[in-house]
């Protein structure tokens, strides 16, 4: 377990996060000008993530049982 959790830190911080930073980066930077149609889409894609994960862990779930 304590394996899983540092290799799944390791890549949340060393893979993901670049990528995640450098795609939201206009709207997490404060001295970018973001629009309010900026903001929206960034919103929106953002739930749109929480609920693909949602879906995934659902299926995933509903497997083992």
């Amino acid at each position: 377990m304590f394996l899983s959790n540092v290799l799944s830190v390791t890549a949340l911080t060393w893979l993901a996060m670049p990528l995640v930073n450098r795609v939201f980066a206009a709207w997490l930077v404060p001295g970018r000008t973001a629009s309010a149609r900026w903001n929206v889409v960034g919103a929106v894609v953002i739930v749109l993530c929480y609920a693909v994960s949602i879906a995934v862990f659902g299926l995933l779930a509903g497997s083992s049982t």
